[in-house]
């Protein structure tokens, strides 16, 4: 037969492995999640592609625009990172590879 000194650090275990199962648990729904959302941008991005390309087409090949030229030495950058949680890192290349 157990003591109690035995039985309270069962308890605990056992407490501590339930909280480490939930995180488990949460931290695969959230991975879940974010890939599928991720599909589902990929999807619309591959739309975007295509209703780009065919504006494009509709300009004739020559045709010189503002838009679609730099005469000047100067250049924009648009950077876009994330807000997704735990990929600080990430956010912080992204924006140091658009300084550089």
């Amino acid at each position: 037969m157990k003591t109690i000194t035995e039985l309270k650090k069962d308890m605990v275990f056992n407490r501590e492995m339930n909280e480490l199962m939930d995180i488990l648990k949460k931290t695969a729904v959230f991975e879940f999640q974010s890939l599928h959302s991720r599909r589902k941008t990929q999807a619309m991005q591959g739309k975007y592609v295509v209703l780009l390309q065919e504006l494009l087409k509709m300009f004739p090949p020559g045709v010189e625009h503002p838009f679609l030229t730099n005469s000047l030495d100067k250049v924009i950058l648009v950077v876009i990172n994330t807000d997704m949680g735990f990929v600080g890192g990430l956010n912080t290349e992204v924006v140091d590879a658009g300084l550089r």
